[in-house]
């Protein structure tokens, strides 16, 4: 175990890539919308400057074996519209944890779900994890349909103070298991 090359994953309409650059107009789009951080506690970008430096972080971050990040590239539009992760590696527990976040103008299209159900296999058969996490504020029913619809389930809850704001988050927690690994 330890750190993976990153590859590219094809679905029927996305591309999860490497986040460029140039896709800095597309992720503010994201990253600048209130609604994408009603449940975490996250701080939205103010300029594409504040995604610019984000993109470049998050590739950083590949680079030195921290985590792997995939843009979500709509394959007929050519837009990136969201992102998911494999992050906060535990090796030596064979876990990691699980990030998502999509565009709200393409949320409810079922394109989180078809990325998840590309990266979870990666996790485990190239990565070799033997379970993965998510946490989800307790209110986030959408994340949390999500995931059971993935085959996640609800493990745990978990308290946690925010960073960014001074709000106690309240996460449910939910994993996912490979059973066929030794």
């Amino acid at each position: 175990m330890g750190v993976h090359e990153f590859c590219e994953i094809r679905t029927d309409r996305l591309l999860l890539r490497q986040l460029k650059q140039e896709d800095a107009l597309d992720i503010f789009e994201m990253r600048s919308n209130a609604e994408m951080i009603l449940y975490t506690d996250s701080k939205l970008d103010e300029t594409v400057e504040d995604t610019r430096k984000y993109l470049e972080g998050m590739n950083e971050g590949i680079a030195e074996g921290k985590w792997l990040i995939w843009a979500m590239e709509h394959k007929e539009k050519g837009e990136v519209i969201g992102t998911v992760s494999v992050w906060n590696y535990d090796w030596e527990g064979s876990k990691a944890e699980l990030g998502f976040g999509v565009n709200r103008r393409f949320a409810h299209q079922g394109y989180m779900k078809e990325a998840l159900m590309a990266v979870i296999p990666f996790a485990f058969e190239t990565m070799k994890f033997r379970t993965l996490e998510a946490y989800t504020e307790k209110g986030n029913l959408n994340s949390k349909r999500l995931l059971s619809s993935a085959g996640f389930h609800r493990v745990r809850q978990v308290s946690e103070p925010g960073y960014y704001s001074d709000r106690l988050y309240v996460m449910d927690v939910y994993e996912i298991t490979n059973r066929s690994l030794p």
